[in-house]
């Protein structure tokens, strides 16, 4: 907690240089991330672009040449090798793109984070989300201040996880999950942190997400549904960038989300 008593919540937004997920950044920029606050701030972070010469990097980091080896010097330092804060992007360049990159990619989000941040939560979200911060505010001002970790949580193979959509944890607990390593694997970021989760004996606790797929959904919306919602889900499989894009400024409208 800041000196000043305010509870200050970094939000850690999963982004990526390409369509589709370009157009849903500038959605969030235009509604819900625009809002300028000294309670939140919001880093979106990305790792290297898929382009085809970095293909035998990612075999070599796949492969048992560099060993994806916990919490070794060399390999902590290759992954944090060039990391850069460019306004408020977050650029990973030693990671290429990739859905089995997730959770490696925050793994340094989280570091870079603990390192160079003061806050006393982490919201980790994607590009797709649409973030009530007052709500969130509001939420984690009643929350415990440590060993806390929340979302929307599913289950693979009988383990439990917190959706990637919005992983919500206490500073201690980032960094309880950074130092166990337990995101340094080939795998999805929401899974290895449920993964983390279990090895540090925390309990997800359950926080509510909607899901709208356009701005008639939007209107459809129900009072006590969204005084009860800390963020949304804003995913149009048939117009994918522009359609969450145009969803998350239905949802601004329908909120009527302050300048904060």
């Amino acid at each position: 907690m800041g000196i000043d008593g305010e509870v200050r919540v970094l939000v850690l937004a999963l982004s990526l240089e390409l369509e589709p997920w370009v157009t849903m950044e500038l959605g969030q920029r235009q509604t819900w991330a625009a809002a300028r606050s000294p309670e939140i701030e919001v880093i979106w972070y990305r790792g290297h672009r898929p382009l085809k010469v970095w293909e035998p990097l990612r075999q070599r980091i796949a492969s048992s040449q560099l060993g994806w080896r916990r919490q070794t010097k060399s390999f902590t330092s290759y992954i944090n090798g060039g990391l850069s804060l460019h306004c408020d992007v977050l650029e990973i360049p030693n990671i290429p793109e990739s859905i089995k990159n997730t959770a490696i990619k925050l793994h340094v989000a989280l570091q870079w984070s603990l390192d160079n941040r003061d806050f006393d939560f982490i919201f980790r979200t994607n590009s797709s989300t649409y973030v009530d911060t007052q709500k969130l505010l509001r939420h984690v001002r009643n929350a415990p201040r440590s060993s806390y970790l929340a979302g929307v949580v599913g289950e693979l193979n009988g383990a439990q996880f917190p959706s990637g959509t919005g992983i919500l944890m206490s500073r201690d607990v980032a960094a309880k999950l950074c130092a166990s390593g337990v995101l340094l694997t080939q795998t999805v970021d929401d899974v290895a942190v449920g993964g983390g989760a279990k090895s540090l004996g925390l309990e997800i606790q359950p926080i509510r997400r909607l899901d709208v797929s356009d701005c008639q959904a939007v209107l459809e919306l129900t009072e006590l549904q969204t005084s009860e919602t800390l963020f949304y889900r804003c995913k149009n499989s048939s117009n994918r960038g522009l359609g969450e894009q145009q969803t998350m400024a239905c949802l601004h409208r329908r909120l009527d989300a302050p300048s904060m």
